[in-house]
């Protein structure tokens, strides 16, 4: 019985299966690297810029400005009415204002790191339990303020030099962050023209030997 012996294999043809393995290697190397570059760049025009936009756009907004910066307005406000008080109206006015001030003074990272907090919010307590009873003249009442306006202030000063602390911090960040974004991008984007360049090559090769 013979047995049927198996057709040789063409050394072109082997030739031409390895090339075409090697350019669907290659092709797909090329292609992943620019998807890649594509989502890097879509993340940090999704994600990333808008959240550094958000973190600077609050500047000089009311949203943006601390606490006591606002609660300092209200006690201002509230030094002006009684400045100028000469009805009830304009006490209840200067009394609305001193309950603000109140409850955005009242923050419990003031009390913990500001000794003047609970000495500045018993003594708007008091004014304000006092100009209710209408037993302080309004020009005292507007006098004693200045003890809460001037622990706001400190507290103020004390909040913007930490914010700038962590601008500064946040901005180094930042620039850490688009120098990796840079090489990255540079990177990715070389290796994709590489891997192309290997494919046609590969490419040129395979039609060479058909």
């Amino acid at each position: 019985m013979v047995s049927a012996t198996p057709p040789n294999k063409s050394p072109v043809s082997s030739r031409l299966r390895r090339g075409g393995r090697r350019y669907v290697t290659w092709l797909t190397l090329s292609l992943m690297s620019f998807v890649g570059l594509m989502v890097l760049i879509v993340y940090e025009a999704r994600w990333v810029y808008p959240e550094i936009q958000a973190y600077f756009s609050q500047t000089g907004s009311l949203t943006g400005q601390q606490l006591a910066t606002r609660a300092r307005g209200y006690v201002q406000r509230a030094q002006e009415k009684l400045l100028m008080a000469s009805s009830p109206v304009e006490l209840g006015e200067a009394r609305l204002s001193l309950d603000l001030a109140y409850g955005l003074f009242d923050v419990h990272i003031y009390r913990q790191y500001y000794a003047c907090t609970a000495s500045s919010l018993a003594l708007i307590d008091e004014l304000a339990e006092l100009i209710d009873a209408q037993q302080i003249d309004p020009f005292d009442a507007a006098h004693a303020l200045f003890i809460p306006v001037e622990c706001l202030t400190r507290i103020e000063m004390d909040q913007l030099d930490r914010r700038g602390m962590a601008i500064n911090d946040f901005s180094s960040s930042t620039r850490r962050h688009n120098q990796v974004l840079i090489y990255s991008s540079l990177l990715i984007f070389v290796l994709g023209l590489l891997f192309w360049a290997m494919h046609e090559r590969q490419l040129r090769r395979t039609h060479r030997y058909r």
